[in-house]
Order: C-alpha cells, then sequence, then structure tokens
C-alpha cells in the first residue's frame, strides 16, 4: 500500500523496493552536500580565510560523509555530515558567527525541504508521481531536525 509521502526509513520490513531505496540514498546525499556546502559557504562569508577554504565548496556529497552518519541514514533514517573545519580567529564576533555558521547547515536544509516541496506540489498539479520529492522533502527536514539537537556529533 502506498502512503501520500514516504517516510525516509529504509528498514520496513516487507516496504523496501528498489526505487525507494534508490530515492532515500539520492537525497540524503543531496542533504548532506546541502548541510555541508551552506556551514562552509557561511564560514567563508563571515571571513573564514584558512588555508584551503575554497576546497570546502566543491558540491561533492562523498567528501563530506561521515562514516556513522551514514551508518545512521540506513538504519534509522537520520544522520549527519562530517564537521566542517571553521577558524573562528578571523570572524568579526567569533561567538555569534560560529552559532550563525552551525545555523546555516539545517537553514540549508529547510530551504531544500521547501523547493522540494514546491516541486512536488507542481508535479501533483501535472498529475505526475512526486514521490521523489517527498523523499527529499522529508530526508532534508529529518537531516536539518536532527542537527538542530545539541548532541556532539549532530
Amino acid at each position: 500500500m502506498q502512503t501520500a509521502f514516504d517516510l525516509p526509513f529504509l528498514l520496513i520490513p516487507g516496504q523496501l523496493a528498489v526505487d525507494s531505496v534508490v530515492a532515500f540514498v539520492v537525497s540524503a546525499l543531496v542533504a548532506i552536500t546541502v548541510n555541508a556546502e551552506a556551514q562552509a559557504f557561511a564560514a567563508t562569508l563571515f571571513g573564514d580565510t584558512r588555508t584551503g577554504s575554497t576546497d570546502r565548496l566543491h558540491f561533492n556529497a562523498f567528501l563530506h560523509i561521515d562514516i556513522l552518519g551514514g551508518l545512521c541514514f540506513l538504519i534509522g533514517g537520520f544522520g549527519w555530515p562530517r564537521r566542517i573545519a571553521v577558524d573562528d580567529s578571523k570572524f568579526q564576533h567569533p561567538r555569534l558567527c560560529l552559532v550563525l555558521t552551525r545555523l546555516a547547515g539545517p537553514l540549508g536544509n529547510f530551504l531544500m525541504a521547501n523547493i522540494a516541496s514546491s516541486i512536488a506540489w507542481l508535479f501533483v498539479v501535472m498529475n505526475t508521481d512526486p514521490r521523489v520529492f517527498h523523499m527529499l522533502m522529508g530526508v532534508n527536514l529529518t537531516v536539518a531536525v536532527a542537527n538542530l539537537i545539541p548532541i556532539p556529533p549532530l
């Protein structure tokens, strides 16, 4: 039975389909990339000029994957990227800019979920199946909420 909104969890017995797995993996890679790149962009924007700061903005999801966070994605439907190295000594207001840099990741995920929701709405209007965008929306919202929990790896 197809639900209106696919939950971003893989290990649901009896509901594992190839298209759902592919949509979940692609959605997870997009969510990880958006989260990490938003943090890297915010750090660069606030003045982080450390060596290799241009290497952080590369949009390669595989360079942002944390092994434990990736396993949690597959098992529990939520996870986290590698922590972006930030040199806050170059910031004008170090505490404020560091907090804003760390909040840029979840904000990027909320924006991506909003974009996916808008595209899914367009697909519904055109009588097309929006399941991939529902999955993208769900995974991005899950990553954003998980990254707002004040636990160190998140």
